[in-house]
């Protein structure tokens, strides 16, 4: 196996190259350090818009020709804007790289010599129209509710959750100040996964990258403050879309930095769902289904567990038991044969998930490292991960959302305790 190499050029742009023979084809990751937590108060969605006028050319490439070229090349291409990242991704032939890469440096270093206000007026119409579509959603409407109760008021994650962005307030010379701040080679890593060379692709990533000199628009990015929670904070919404109880429970933990520390956070949250699974039963108790995962964030992590009732579920004696489980699971190390089989099926899914070059490549990209990751839950004692799970001991959200009686349909907060106030 090759190793995983990391470069830096002179302009700060940071390079991760993982060739592999076995990886169909060339998976191509840029990620900038800036998403929807870096918009400007008053202009929630600005980072989205930008995503999107990025597609509209650059000083080279025509409007939209970038797309028509990755097609012709029949490359899988898209892009995503997160709370703390922007990415842009693409999946082809390994003779494609070069196109690729020049494609992606055209965005970052000429994308301004194509921002006018015609491709600002179409692209305002288009994003403002997609989030008014999306905010309507249920699951859009628990994430913002939930990441009010964990941030509170004003923090970069937390948007008003009653209210739809308004975009009609942003300016040419606004969007084109914020492109610099954001789409620059000191806030970029530009990651490669699959079969390439890796001095040849150093020699291409240099030739189109290198000359990209940061604009001196001073560079804005925002870590986002920790969770704000004290014991045990209740919040409960009802839905008139909802057809069925939702459960969420979600603990804050410590940022896992390295390979052992996210192979204890992958231990963890498979430990929690199995005793999860295991108390009810004991008890008695029945749900729909059981979700545990992990939201990674520079600063922090959550440990989530969405729980989705039955109309016969007793919400309250589905918390105590998922309250418990994370205790009990935080209190004791995990048997020797559970640790054995959450490891054994880890490692079993990160060889069939090593085919997935787009997958490693952003994870790559974001910090982590799948191959690292598999090699440390190997090594994975018990006592490591019981040292991870303390957090599960103590503050924690539970989101309970039921179906809305009101005849006006929409929304509301139906109760909350919040043990800060």
């Amino acid at each position: 196996m090759t190793p995983i190499a990391h470069y830096q050029l002179q302009n700060g742009l940071r390079v991760v190259l993982a060739p592999d023979s076995v990886t169909p084809g060339v998976s191509v990751v840029v990620r900038y350090d800036g998403g929807s937590a870096n918009d400007p108060r008053g202009y929630r969605g600005l980072s989205h818009l930008l995503e999107h006028l990025t597609f509209r050319g650059s000083l080279h490439v025509a409007p939209l020709q970038g797309m028509g070229i990755l097609q012709e090349l029949g490359a899988g291409f898209n892009a995503t804007t997160e709370l703390e990242a922007t990415e842009y991704y693409a999946q082809v032939a390994a003779p494609a790289l070069d196109t690729v890469l020049w494609l992606e440096s055209e965005r970052m270093a000429f994308t301004l010599a194509r921002l006018d206000q015609t491709a600002l007026d179409v692209e305002r119409r288009i994003v403002d129209n997609e989030q008014r579509e999306r905010q309507r959603t249920f699951r859009r409407l628990i994430d913002r509710y939930w990441l009010r109760a964990l941030y509170g008021e004003g923090h970069p994650f937390v948007g008003d959750p009653e209210s739809v962005a308004d975009l009609s307030g942003v300016t040419l010379r606004g969007v084109q100040w914020f492109f610099q701040t954001a789409y620059r080679p000191d806030n970029a890593t530009l990651t490669l996964v699959g079969q390439f060379d890796s001095a040849q692709a150093l020699r291409s990533v240099e030739k189109y990258f290198g000359p990209i000199v940061p604009p001196p628009v001073i560079r804005a990015p925002r870590q986002a403050g920790l969770p704000r929670l004290c014991g045990v904070h209740r919040l409960g919404l009802s839905h008139a879309g909802l057809f069925g109880h939702v459960l969420r429970i979600t603990w804050p933990l410590p940022r896992a930095s390295s390979a052992p520390e996210r192979a204890s956070v992958q231990v963890l949250a498979r430990l929690l769902s199995g005793k999860l699974h295991a108390l009810l039963v004991e008890r008695g108790v029945e749900v729909a289904n059981v979700n545990a995962y992990v939201n990674r964030f520079a600063t922090h992590e959550l440990l989530s567990v969405d729980l989705e009732l039955l109309e016969k579920s007793d919400a309250a004696a589905v918390e105590r038991v998922a309250l418990a489980a994370a205790r009990e699971v935080a209190s004791l190390p995990p048997p020797p044969r559970t640790l054995r089989t959450i490891v054994a099926n880890l490692v079993s899914n990160a060889v069939f998930q090593r085919e997935d070059g787009l997958r490693r490549a952003r994870q790559l990209a974001a910090g982590g490292d799948p191959d690292a990751d598999a090699a440390a839950l190997r090594k994975l004692e018990a006592q490591q991960v019981q040292r991870t799970a303390q957090p599960l001991a103590g503050p924690v959200l539970v989101l309970h959302v039921w179906p809305s009686k009101r005849t006006d349909g929409g929304q509301q907060v139906e109760e909350e305790e919040n043990p800060c106030h």
